[in-house]
């Protein structure tokens, strides 16, 4: 799998709005635009690092012992 920013942040942004919504309900303006891009940012470094360090083979699906 290959990272491809404009995709990431096509998944990130919408993400850090609903977030940032939720969690955040009485942001506003400016505060709420820092909080979306930080939070996008960090999700954007999530799915890097997940692009960057998977495992090499398809993850085994969970056992349900």
């Amino acid at each position: 799998m290959t990272f491809d920013p404009g995709h990431a942040e096509d998944v990130a942004l919408p993400s850090a709005c609903v977030l940032v919504q939720e969690l955040f309900p009485h942001a506003t303006g400016a505060a709420r635009e820092r909080l979306v891009r930080r939070v996008t940012e960090v999700l954007m470094t999530t799915l890097l690092a997940f692009c960057e360090f998977q495992p090499p083979g398809a993850v085994p699906a969970p056992s349900h012992n």
